[in-house]
This record gives structure tokens, sequence and C-alpha cells, in this order.
């Protein structure tokens, strides 16, 4: 049985109310944790896109630039993007920056849950590694045995992880049937087995952040106590108040998102087709660290040739 995350009353009070009509646009693989992190924040909605875009990262910017351009039509002045780059070779950057939006540090899933310095670190102590998540470990039959087309052709699992030695499971979450998973996913391989937990605190800051400045946004400037226009006169204009340190604390660094409430299980139930094409770009270098903007993801980057694997 997962452990049920702690709900304080202290918890719930840090997290930042989003006044401004805010937005999360995230990864489908990513919903389960999205909704962990974002559930309570007012006023902070979550649209996310098909987990199966990681199939065929070419097609992340323009779907994101389509659901960006229908967020604005539908009135949500406040936008981030829950991607990392994904395998989009920087294509993404460019879609964000002409619109006026964030998205999230790094280069992949994994780097945004372990952290860019401890991913790095582990990254660079054994290259060949081969990463899980919770969404991975979850469904690591179905969208890389059999998404691969492994269960079908045996011998594509040679080609396919010939040049890895151990499978690092990044969890989210302290759930022992997830590590159960996992580790039989490692036994499936003939790889090493690795746990580091991550919780979701790496993904959740930057949000966590983005709906505090959507909050400040959304204050109109009569309403601050430091606005005054000349337009107001001294009988009508509001007393100022002290200028003195705000008590109040900042939710970007005092909510712990490991307490958040954990989701039920059925959430992800259409999180399908995410890993097709795991390490075929791995072939060429023991964890497919072939993206210009950084280390490329080893699942769910396709790649052509993955992309024409056997069926």
């Amino acid at each position: 049985m997962v452990r049920q995350a702690d709900r304080s009353d202290r918890a719930a009070a840090a997290l930042p109310v989003a006044t401004a009509r805010a937005l999360v646009i995230g990864c489908g693989a990513l919903a389960r944790e999205l909704l962990e992190v974002t559930r309570r924040i007012s006023g902070l909605e979550v649209a996310c896109l098909p987990p199966d875009l990681h199939n065929r990262p070419g097609g992340i910017p323009g779907a994101v630039r389509a659901r960006i351009a229908e967020a604005r039509r539908d009135g949500f002045e406040r936008i981030f993007v829950a991607y990392a780059d994904c395998g989009t070779g920087g294509l993404l950057e460019p879609v964000l920056a002409e619109a006026g939006v964030e998205r999230l540090p790094g280069a992949h899933c994994y780097e945004v849950f372990a952290g860019s310095a401890e991913f790095a670190a582990m990254a660079d102590a054994e290259p060949g590694t081969f990463w899980l998540t919770d969404f991975l470990a979850r469904n690591f039959e179905r969208l890389v045995i059999r998404g691969l087309g492994i269960d079908r052709h045996p011998e594509l699992e040679a080609q396919y992880f010939n040049n890895y030695t151990r499978v690092v499971f990044l969890s989210q979450t302290e759930d022992p049937d997830l590590l159960v998973l996992a580790r039989r996913a490692a036994d499936r391989l003939g790889l090493a087995f690795e746990h580091r937990p991550t919780g979701v605190g790496h993904l959740a800051a930057p949000i966590l952040a983005f709906a505090a400045r959507a909050t400040v946004a959304a204050v109109p400037a009569l309403a601050r106590p430091d606005a005054h226009p000349a337009s107001v006169s001294d009988t009508n204009r509001p007393t100022p108040r002290p200028n003195r340190p705000s008590t109040a604390p900042n939710p970007a660094e005092s909510v712990d998102p490991a307490r958040l409430v954990r989701i039920p299980d059925s959430v992800d139930a259409h999180l399908v087709g995410y890993a097709r094409g795991a390490s075929a770009v791995g072939r060429a270098s023991a964890v497919g660290r072939a993206s210009a903007v950084g280390r490329a993801s080893p699942v769910g980057r396709a790649s052509e040739s993955a992309a024409g694997a056997p069926t």
C-alpha cells in the first residue's frame, strides 16, 4: 500500500492561490506528478498533451505551440510548460520564446526529477544507465517490452540494451509495489539495479514559483499598497503600509512537495504509448546522450530506426 503523504494545514496554507487564470501544459507521462503538485494550488489548471509525443519528439514543439494558442483563446493569462527539452534538440525553445512562456529546466524528465547536479553525477559515474521513473516502472512491460516489439522479436533486446550496465529507478513515491516492478525490470534486462528516491521536489519548485508569480501578476496595480497614481487625491489615497519585511512564507521555498497528497492510481489509465523506441539512440553511445542541448533521454527518445523496428 502506498503511504499517504501528510496533508497538514501548514503546508496547505503556504501554497499560492493563482488569481490570474493560469495553466500548466504538461507531458502526459508526468500527469500523475503534475496533478499531485498542483491539486492544492487554487486557480491553477493542468492540461496534458499525449504521452506518445515522446515517441516522436519532433512533434512536441508544434503540439505545444498549438496548445498555447488554444489556451490564450480560452483566456488563460499565465502559462507554464511542464516539458524539459525532451529530445527536441532545442526546437522547443523558440516556440516558448515567441509565446513568452517558461518550461521546466533540464534536458529530460530524469534530470527534472533527480535535479541537474545529481543527475549529471549519476550519469557521469555510469554512462550505461537505463533510467526508470514511477511511470516507466509501472508501464515497463507494456511500453518497453511490448512497445519495442521485444516480446515478438526477442533478438531486438540485445540491440536495444547491449550497452547498458544498470537500471536506476528514480522514484517519485514510496511505493513498495513499484520498487518490486522496477527490480523486475532490471532482472528482465539482466542489469544491475539501483534505487534513488527523488520525490517530486525538483519538479514542484519551478511550478510553485510560477504559481506565485501568477498570483502577483493578477493583483491590480491600484490594489497594491505602493501604487499611488497621481490621479488619486490625498483624501482617497490608501494609507501607506509600513515598509517592513513580510512574515508570509515564500511558497516556492517553504512547501515540501513530498507532503502533498497522492492521487488515485486510475489517473494514468490513458497514459499509453510512451516508450516505443527506448534505446535505439543509445546504441550510438551508452545512454543515448546525442541531444544538442544535453543528455538525451534513453527512454522515450524514439529514433527513426526504432520507429521502424519489426512489429
